[in-house]
């Protein structure tokens, strides 16, 4: 989330790759131990919004996808490791391996008035502080440098940095977005 007037980056961040009613929050990066436990990748390091007892949906590209209810977390300094119910063995977790983590947008914590999740930027219009239309916020990445604006310009995806140098102002209820533009910002 940031402020509305973009000026204060958070951490709160949740990944930005969303669907109608799932975020995507995570990956599964490999089986942890013997008994069907896994280690994980949080986009936003300093989510907890996964729990005990929750469900998540897991989609891979070898075309898994399935609901799956957390049994047991434990946030490390330096990895997550969740059980899921369904699972009992490394083999059962292997398969996991590389599968996405979907949340509920439900599950993600309230805001403040003047918050907002950084995925409540897609699919806005972007223009140019001159008022010139460049394209549509496609997708928000994140970094640990800053967070990334994914658009679509001339048939070319552009990154934009969300920081101030870049990002003016952010209007919710014209669904558009203002961009400082520099020379060589649009050359993709």
């Amino acid at each position: 989330m940031q402020k509305k007037a973009a000026r204060e980056r958070s951490s709160r961040l949740l990944n930005s790759s969303i669907t109608d009613s799932y975020i995507e929050i995570g990956k599964i990066l490999k089986p942890h131990g013997l008994k069907g436990e896994v280690k994980i990748l949080l986009y936003n390091k300093s989510s907890r919004v996964l729990q005990d007892d929750i469900p998540v949906k897991l989609k891979n590209d070898r075309g898994l996808s399935g609901d799956f209810r957390i049994e047991m977390i434990r946030y490390g300094s330096s990895k997550v490791i969740i059980k899921f119910f369904e699972l009992s063995s490394i083999d059962d977790a292997d398969t996991l391996r590389e599968s996405t983590i979907w949340v509920q947008k439900e599950l993600l914590p309230l805001l403040d008035n003047d918050e907002y999740y950084l995925l409540d930027l897609v699919g806005m219009s972007v223009f140019s502080d001159k008022d010139e239309f460049i394209g549509c916020v496609k997708n928000v990445l994140s970094y640990p440098a800053n967070d990334v604006i994914v658009l679509d310009y001339k048939e070319n995806e552009i990154l934009i940095p969300a920081v101030d140098e870049f990002i003016k102002l952010i209007d919710f209820e014209k669904k558009c977005l203002t961009i400082n533009v520099i020379d060589g910002l649009l050359d993709g």
